[in-house]
This record gives C-alpha cells, structure tokens and sequence, in this order.
C-alpha cells in the first residue's frame, strides 16, 4: 500500500502529465514522445490528425507507418542511430495525410 509521500508524489506526476498533453495538444507543431527504446508514448492532437493515425495505432513504431515509403528507411535508421548515440537528430521526409496527400516535414530530437 503506498504511503502517503508517494500518494503525492503520484498526484504531481499526473498533474504535470495531464498539463503537458494540454499544451502539446494546443501547440501549432506535431509533437511526440518516445521512451528510451525509441517506442513512441504519446503523439499531440496535430500528430493524429495530419496522418489520420488513432494514438493506438502511431504509438510504439506505429508512427513510421505514416512516412512515405521511400523515406521510410532512412528515416528509421538515423532516429536509431541517434537514439543509439543519445545525440539529436534533424530529419526531413515525406508525411502522407489523411487525404492521401503528402507534406514535407522537419523533425527534430
């Protein structure tokens, strides 16, 4: 049973948790988190509805299924090797929309 400390403890951790998908879900920009395996963990409102992804779906290494075929690999084998490194990494690469269209995008870690 946890004490009271770590009761909370807790209760801050989700209270910043909640506020952070607030702001990343107000935000102009596509924002998204990974764990340290690189699985992503959360992808902002802008994410999900540009690509037409539900969060289910992009989460983990879902979110790859969204970039245009002939990115794709590049795309995964330099967020890999940057996460590998832990250094930042800045991509560019084709998004297909919901529409089917297609949307350059920059990516930065």
């Amino acid at each position: 049973m946890p004490n009271l400390a770590e009761t909370a403890a807790f209760s801050r951790l989700t209270a910043k948790r909640h506020r952070f998908r607030a702001i990343a879900d107000d935000a102009p920009v596509m924002i998204w988190v990974t764990d340290a395996s690189g699985a992503a963990t959360y992808h902002s409102r802008l994410w999900l509805e540009t690509t037409g992804q539900t969060a289910e779906q992009a989460k983990g290494f879902g979110w790859a299924d969204a970039i245009h075929g002939d990115d794709r690999h590049k795309v995964e084998c330099r967020f890999d090797d940057a996460l590998r490194r832990k250094e930042p990494v800045r991509l560019e690469y084709r998004l297909r929309r919901t529409d089917g269209s297609l949307a350059w995008v920059s990516a930065s870690s």
